[in-house]
C-alpha cells in the first residue's frame, strides 16, 4: 500500500476519543509482517516494535480525532450533543457528521435560523444539533442512538495532484501515525524502535 492510500484509510476511519479501533485497524493493517512484535494494552494503545538493539527509542502519536457525544435526544428526534475536542460552534453549522449508534448514520449539524426565532449570533455548541432526518425520539431510539453515542465527522479525503495538497478529516495527527507507521517499516534499526 502506497502512503497516499495508507493516508486515506487513517482519515476516513473512525476515531473519536476512546474508540479508535478503526483507526487500530489499519495501522496493524499497515504494520503486519514489517515488524518484529505488534500488540494492544487494556486502554487501546497499539504498539509496533522492530529491531533487537540494546537501547530503546519510542515515538508516539495519537489516533482519536474530536468528535462529539449525543447528550439528548429532542422529541423531535433532533440530538443535541457535547463536543469531545476543541470544536468550535462557527465552524460546526452545515457539517456532515456520522452518528454510531447500531450502524452508521449521515446528519448535518443545524442551528434553528434567525428567521425562524433564532438570533444573528453564533450559537452555542449547546444551542446546536444533529438532524438524522427522523422524526421521533422513538425513532431515534430504534435505531440505537442514545445519549452517550458518538459522532464523527463525514468528511471526504482529497488529494489534489496539481498542488499536492491532500484534505480530510482527522489529518491530526493521522499524519503523525502515517509518518511513524512508515519509518519503522521502511527502517532496519539498530536500537529497539517501539
Amino acid at each position: 500500500m502506497n502512503w497516499l492510500d495508507f493516508l486515506e484509510k487513517l482519515s476516513s476511519a473512525a476515531g473519536p476519543p476512546g474508540n479508535e479501533e478503526e483507526v487500530r485497524s489499519v495501522i496493524k493493517e499497515r504494520l503486519e509482517g514489517n515488524v518484529d512484535e505488534i500488540y494492544e494494552d487494556k486502554f487501546g494503545n497499539l504498539y509496533a516494535v522492530k529491531g533487537r538493539g540494546e537501547r530503546r527509542i519510542m515515538f508516539a502519536a495519537h489516533m482519536d480525532e474530536v468528535a462529539m457525544i449525543v447528550r439528548h435526544v429532542e422529541s423531535n428526534g433532533f440530538l443535541r450533543f457535547a463536543a469531545l475536542g476543541g470544536l468550535s460552534p462557527s465552524q460546526l453549522i452545515a457539517q456532515r457528521v456520522v452518528v454510531h449508534g447500531k450502524v452508521k448514520l449521515k446528519g448535518v449539524v443545524g442551528s434553528i435560523p434567525a428567521h425562524m426565532g433564532g438570533e444573528e449570533k453564533i450559537p452555542k455548541i449547546e444551542e446546536l444539533y444533529v438532524d438524522i432526518g427522523v422524526k421521533s425520539r422513538e425513532e431515534v431510539q430504534r435505531l440505537g442512538i442514545r445519549p452517550g453515542s458518538l459522532i464523527t465527522f463525514d468528511a471526504p479525503f482529497v488529494y489534489q495532484p496539481d498542488t499536492g495538497v491532500v484534505m480530510g478529516k482527522a489529518l491530526d495527527d493521522r499524519i503523525g501515525c502515517l509518518v511513524l507507521a512508515e519509518a519503522i517499516v521502511n527502517s532496519e534499526p539498530k536500537e529497539k524502535i517501539f
